[in-house]
């Protein structure tokens, strides 16, 4: 299996590392100044660089970048190349925008705020949890973010993502977000009531645990050949045998 990597920062850099033994690192693409390059792959500054047997012999693309270049890379690679498999992950960008420029293209497209399993499942959990306590009128909802100091988007896409399932469930919730250090994500949704507190939280230790759900979810996708845009759950559901 073909990968082609679409921003090769800390977390392109991480996906390349992780990458299983049936998978081979062909291109990436916004890359500039990188050591260390992996032999028999092919980096570029952008698209445009890229000849066309090499763009339409990848078999997955999976796009780390930022919230300034995610639209246009995406946009740049399902122009040149119809069905394209792509796997995005970056946040603080409106997706809503090219959607129909990747149902245009037959695009088979994957979009997560998060790729960790825990905070998928999790997500379910928030909305039930908060559908429960808010009936009683008797709590109130708050979230509290962790996330290392280069961190562009506030709320991140994960605290946003969290805040919506806690809001189905009949909660308003403030969002604080700390932007210090080197948290790859922490994140802390508690209920609090007069006599009692409910946290429910989430740390990520490492980013290896997102570059490890990007690469789970580009197998995935690589044996899909119907258009359309996909999430994480659907991963997890496969693997679960199951809806979460």
């Amino acid at each position: 299996m073909n990968i082609g990597i679409i921003g090769f920062g800390k977390m392109g850099q991480g996906i390349a590392r992780l990458l299983e033994k049936n998978m081979k690192l062909s291109l990436v693409l916004e890359s500039l100044n990188i050591e260390n390059r992996a032999a028999g792959c092919t980096y570029c500054k952008n698209v445009a660089e890229v000849n066309d047997g090499l763009l339409n012999n990848i078999d997955v693309f999976i796009e780390f970048t930022a919230p300034e270049s995610a639209k246009r890379m995406i946009l740049e690679i399902i122009k040149r190349r119809k069905n394209a498999r792509i796997v995005s992950g970056s946040t603080g960008w409106d997706f809503d925008c090219i959607k129909k420029e990747i149902a245009a293209a037959g695009t088979i497209f994957m979009r997560s705020s998060n790729f960790s399993v825990g905070i998928n499942v999790l997500t379910s959990v928030l909305e039930n949890i908060s559908r429960s306590l808010s009936k009683t009128g008797k709590f109130d909802a708050a979230m509290v973010e962790y996330h290392h100091k280069a961190k562009k988007d506030s709320p991140s896409g994960t605290a946003r993502m969290l805040a919506e399932c806690v809001g189905r469930g009949g909660f308003e919730i403030p969002v604080s977000c700390v932007r210090s250090g080197y948290y790859p994500g922490q994140h802390t949704v508690s209920f609090d009531s007069m006599f009692e507190t409910i946290e429910i939280s989430h740390n990520a230790r490492s980013r290896d645990v997102f570059c490890q759900g990007a690469v789970h979810a580009a197998k995935w996708l690589a044996e899909k050949s119907t258009p359309g845009t996909y999430c994480f759950k659907d991963v997890i559901a496969d693997v679960f045998g199951g809806e979460i």
